[in-house]
């Protein structure tokens, strides 16, 4: 028997407030409704209110594009794609290989670089973002030669990037290896010229005379012969040209300037009936002195590796072999000489005044380093983070 249902009457309806309120569902369709317009559509109904959908403070490094959005978010509320980042900064190769080769590792500018969480994310600076691959680097790259590196306390000795072999050939070689050389022409020692004491008016020489930082402090001026070398080492050719020194340059120009220089000087005795004697006198002149200079106990022979060649006609019969020397051992690394002012040069550098050629690498050993530096939050240790010493967007 079907249950009896109960009539409703208009005027019951009429009376009953329930009947006359929307149901549940139509309130919850409206409040999203309303939510959306209010956080989505009016804020980005004009420039001047997308902040309001900002997913936090953005840096000050884009704050100039705060309110366009679509500068980096395309499309619309969507992750920031690599080429908009390109778009405004470069990166060096390390990020490319490192994107391009390891497809797997999933990595984007973003992975590292994150936006709207104020100064703090998006410049990161702590070690994990470089260990996080290097601590298992042959996994990411097998086949590498790196070593893995978890921090600061387990970082092999440096490397820098020199000759080594035989024969020799330049590539990154560790310090403590006994073969490395910075392979120069340059005959020179750093225990010839702090040793003497002053003589003859030169001044007395300290590492100061010669080496001058950087306008950024992060390496040295390259030596010069004109900054460094002149003001002591004055190159003469003639006692008769008293005050006459050659400028300093290749083989030809000095041949050049040594016969323009005997020519002067003879330019009084010249005369029709004995023009071609003075000539071939000037040529003679001319020859020994440059054999001079350029063989053992002269001035050119003393500094520079010099090799004897065929000439031309009327040019030099020296070559001066390029110095051949690397500008930066270490082109990856960072170190602000400034920052260590309060260092004497030689607790770093040792055995600079026991050095008797150019081609010693007198760079401190990683050890030395520690004696200050060690990971973070060592006790009465200074911080050092892997990007206090490695630039990673670096060019190579």
């Amino acid at each position: 028997m079907k249950p009896e249902h109960h009539v409703v009457s208009e005027l019951e309806q009429r009376l009953d407030v329930a009947h006359h309120l929307p149901s549940l569902r139509r309130i919850w369709i409206g409040v999203a409704v309303a939510a959306l317009g209010v956080t989505v559509v009016w804020p980005m109904s004009a420039p001047t209110r997308r902040g309001g959908v900002s997913s936090g403070a953005i840096s000050n490094h884009h704050r100039l594009i705060e309110a366009q959005c679509e500068q980096c978010h395309a499309p619309a509320f969507g992750s920031v794609p690599d080429p908009k980042c390109a778009a405004c900064h470069s990166v060096g190769q390390h990020a490319v290989s490192s994107v391009a080769g390891h497809q797997e590792l999933d990595a984007r500018c973003t992975s590292c670089h994150k936006e709207h969480h104020g100064e703090e994310t998006l410049i990161p600076s702590d070690s994990p973002l470089c260990t996080n691959c290097h601590s298992h680097i042959d996994r990411i790259a097998p086949g590498s030669l790196q070593p893995g590196i978890s921090d600061f306390e387990h970082h092999p000795e440096f490397a820098v990037l020199a000759w080594s072999g035989d024969p020799p050939q330049l590539k990154k070689v560790r310090l403590d290896d006994p073969d490395v050389r910075d392979r120069t022409h340059l005959k020179f020692s750093h225990d010839g010229h702090l040793s003497q004491l002053a003589a003859d008016g030169k001044p007395v020489l300290a590492c100061s005379s010669c080496h001058q930082p950087t306008t950024d402090g992060n390496s040295m001026q390259p030596i010069s012969y004109a900054r460094q070398c002149e003001r002591c080492h004055h190159i003469e050719f003639d006692g008769r040209l008293e005050g006459t020194f050659v400028p300093h340059g290749d083989a030809a120009g000095v041949k050049g300037f040594v016969t323009a220089q005997l020519a002067k000087l003879h330019i009084e005795t010249l005369h029709d009936g004995d023009r071609s004697e003075t000539r071939d006198l000037v040529a003679k002149e001319s020859l020994d002195a440059e054999i001079g200079l350029f063989t053992p106990g002269g001035a050119c022979f003393k500094c520079h590796d010099v090799e004897e060649v065929t000439p031309a006609s009327n040019a030099s019969r020296f070559k001066v072999l390029s110095l051949d020397r690397q500008a930066r051992l270490m082109p990856a690394a960072v170190f602000r000489h400034p920052t260590h002012r309060l260092v004497e040069c030689e607790s770093c550098h040792a055995g600079v005044r026991k050095s008797t050629s150019a081609s010693d690498i007198l760079l401190p050993r990683i050890a030395r380093c520690r004696e200050c530096h060690a990971d973070s939050g060592t006790p009465a240790m200074v911080d050092s983070p892997c990007l206090e010493c490695h630039r990673y967007h670096a060019a190579k």
